[in-house]
């Protein structure tokens, strides 16, 4: 696989920030979010004008990312036609292993009582990245909108991507950019999206100028996630509802369905960056 940094052409002079920097500058757990739908031969020509003092995050000499991230869900999807539906008490439920340093955490994301969403996580287990523990359930079960179905949430898909972090000067906030998507079911049903990449900003205000850079060359913010993008593509017998134009562009983008492996990757199969050089990452890379 092409490293992803190579591909972005723009990206490889940028100056780099550490993670600890990063965390400093812009970490932002409460915040607004807007994504994009990028075709990868796009992207280049829209980051060659980004703003002077943009850095991108940097970790032992790399700057693309490994993710992998399985989702979870009761057996009425209850989770995703919350999402499709827009109900206000919607939540996601995820656990997710950075490749490149084998850090793992379980997540959660809700709404607060702004409409912003609000993600809580604790330390995951990298062998069993796909199964829950009862404690996890215990934690899970404090949250409102989790607590009716903690008991009865089980892995119901995967995503896997590269992931490229920016971060904007002057605190503006930070911005990611995932290629290489794959989705997998559990079942090893699977579909990639090599042609497109997704720009994600995320800040705790208003637009940021990477934001009015893609609006100026047509680009417009899409209503998508990567768990509601797969599912309604790999099992398209669940109502697209709001996605229906999204999943006809996917599935016209994406590779034939093929199956892989259902193995999930163990922590010493994925881990490059030594075990050492893992202590202070618990945050690791962009959210």
């Amino acid at each position: 696989m092409t490293n992803a940094i190579e591909t972005i052409g723009p990206i490889a002079p940028l100056p780099s920030i550490s993670l600890t920097d990063l965390q400093a500058e812009a970490a932002f757990l409460t915040r607004r979010d807007r994504k994009y739908l990028v075709p990868i031969e796009a992207a280049g020509a829209l980051l060659t004008g980004i703003d002077p003092g943009t850095r991108v995050l940097e970790i032992d000499g790399r700057r693309s990312f490994g993710y992998v991230t399985p989702y979870f869900d009761d057996p009425d999807h209850s989770s995703y036609l919350g999402a499709a539906r827009r109900r206000p008490n919607r939540f996601k439920v995820r656990s997710r292993l950075y490749t490149d340093s084998g850090v793992c955490h379980l997540e959660v994301k809700v709404r607060d009582a702004r409409g912003r969403t609000v993600k809580h996580r604790i330390e995951h287990d990298a062998g069993s990245l796909a199964d829950l523990s009862d404690a996890e359930r215990r934690w899970l079960s404090s949250f409102p909108q989790v607590a009716p179905y903690a008991d009865r949430i089980r892995h119901c898909i995967t995503t896997r991507y590269q992931r490229i972090t920016l971060v904007l000067p002057g605190g503006a906030g930070r911005v990611t950019i995932d290629r290489d998507l794959v989705f997998a079911l559990p079942d090893g049903r699977a579909r990639a999206v090599p042609q497109f990449v997704i720009i994600e900003t995320k800040g705790a205000g208003g637009p940021t100028s990477l934001d009015r850079r893609l609006w100026r060359n047509g680009h417009r913010p899409v209503s998508m996630s990567k768990f509601a993008s797969g599912l309604s593509l790999l099992v398209p017998e669940l109502p697209a509802n709001r996605w229906h134009r999204l999943r006809k562009q996917l599935a016209a983008a994406s590779n034939e369905e093929f199956r892989e492996s259902t193995a999930m990757p163990s922590l010493l199969q994925t881990s490059r960056i030594g075990r050492d050089s893992v202590t202070g990452r618990a945050e690791a890379a962009a959210r």
